[in-house]
């Protein structure tokens, strides 16, 4: 027997820029036999498992943390899966060394250039001129 997503868990993933699309129904499968079948189609989420403790929620990332109760597991794993460049920022102003992954290094750079005239306020960055 197949699962079925409820209307309010399509509600929830489209919420959060989801569809049923992104979905693997893990019914009835064990841990290994469906963490295998996500690879093998690319899905980072699936429902059908047994439902979180907390709530009751069946929305699961592919690691099992329930994406109803904590928003940030989808943001993880998106970042996780997607292809990306590490990088490392230094300032020889501030003296400050920054090493972190970017999908745009482009785009990263701009960004750290824009906190650098406007300030950020995230760990001490604001007013550090960057170069790569």
């Amino acid at each position: 027997m197949k699962a079925k997503l409820t209307p309010q868990e399509i509600a929830f993933l489209e919420s959060q820029g989801l569809g049923a699309e992104d979905m693997f129904d893990g019914s009835n499968m064990s841990q290994r036999d469906r963490e295998a079948a996500m690879e093998a189609l690319g899905k980072r989420f699936y429902f059908g498992g047994k439902p979180c403790g907390a709530a009751l929620h069946t929305l699961r990332a592919k690691a099992g943390h329930c994406i109803q109760c904590d928003t940030s597991k989808i943001a993880f794993s998106t970042r996780h899966s997607s292809p990306a460049r590490l990088y490392v920022a230094g300032s020889l102003r501030g003296q400050r060394t920054k090493i972190g992954s970017a999908g745009s290094i482009d785009e990263r750079l701009v960004r750290l250039e824009l906190c650098a005239k406007v300030g950020d306020g995230v760990k001490g960055l604001g007013g550090v001129s960057w170069g790569c």
